[in-house]
C-alpha cells in the first residue's frame, strides 16, 4: 500500500492533474462524492474531450496499446475510444453510481458545476485547453452516462 501511495503521489506531482481532477472537485463539495469516486465518473467524459486533440489521442492510444484494448494497426482515434470505454467500464464493477444523474445531480447544476471546475488551478494543466461551455458539454456526458447497459 505504502508503495502504491507513493507510485500515486508521484503521478499526481508530474501529471499536475487536468480537467478530471478540476471537474472532481465541485462534485465532491457540492455533493459529498467521494473524490475518487467523482474522478472516475468524469475521466472517461474528459478522457473523450481531450482524444480531439491528434497529440493527445495519440498518447491515449499508446496507452490503450499498452493495456491490450487495442491493436497498434488500428487508428489512433479507435484506440483512444476504446481506453475511455474501459475507464468508464470500471465503475459498474465497482458497484458505484456511474453517472451524474445517479449521484443526485440535478441537470440545473451543471453550469455551476462548470462555472467551478473551470477555475480550478489544476484545469490549466488538461492536456488541451478546457473552457467552461466545454466543462458544461463534459458534465452533460457524465450526466447522462449509462454505463449499465454497455
Amino acid at each position: 500500500m505504502l508503495l502504491g501511495a507513493a507510485w500515486g503521489g508521484t503521478a499526481i506531482e508530474n501529471s499536475m492533474l487536468g480537467a478530471a481532477h478540476s471537474a472532481a472537485n465541485p462534485l465532491t463539495a457540492r455533493f459529498g462524492i467521494v473524490h475518487g469516486h467523482a474522478v472516475g465518473l468524469m475521466l472517461p467524459h474528459v478522457v473523450r474531450f481531450n482524444a480531439t486533440d491528434p497529440a493527445t489521442a495519440r498518447r491515449y492510444a499508446e496507452l490503450a496499446f499498452a493495456a491490450h484494448l487495442a491493436n497498434p494497426a488500428e487508428p489512433v482515434e479507435v484506440a483512444a475510444a476504446r481506453l475511455a470505454d474501459c475507464l468508464e467500464s470500471l465503475l459498474p464493477r465497482t458497484n458505484l453510481q456511474s453517472s451524474l444523474k445517479d449521484c443526485g445531480v440535478q441537470e440545473k447544476d451543471i453550469p455551476q458545476l462548470a462555472s467551478e471546475s473551470a477555475t480550478q488551478w489544476t484545469a490549466q494543466f488538461n492536456p488541451r485547453p478546457v473552457t467552461v461551455d466545454e466543462f458544461r458539454t463534459i458534465f452533460g456526458a457524465a450526466f447522462n452516462a449509462s454505463l449499465n447497459t454497455r
